[in-house]
């Protein structure tokens, strides 16, 4: 399930910073310290994971169908992704 995430992050003007927490947000939101005490600066998106299987929706839940008793999960690896009806 990619909109144009993946391509976007081999552009020139994406860095990938990972660190291991932030310890604040400085200069009106455009510098980020990390647990380090390292700043990186003209911080314009911040995305805050803690291990979520973002590619697993509704992950642990186990939904099955009534019809054939096939589970959600498994009929959207099947199919090619996730679905919804009319939508």
């Amino acid at each position: 399930m990619d909109h144009g995430y993946l391509e976007s992050t081999s552009r020139e003007n994406f860095t990938l910073i990972k660190c291991d927490g932030v310890r604040g947000v400085i200069n009106d939101g455009k510098t980020i310290v990390d647990a380090d005490g390292r700043e990186y600066n003209d911080i314009d998106i911040v995305i805050l994971a803690n291990g979520f299987k973002t590619q697993e929706l509704l992950t642990p839940m186990e939904i099955w169908g009534a019809r054939e008793g096939v589970g959600l999960r498994r009929l959207w690896k099947e199919t090619g992704g996730a679905r919804a009806y009319m939508g």
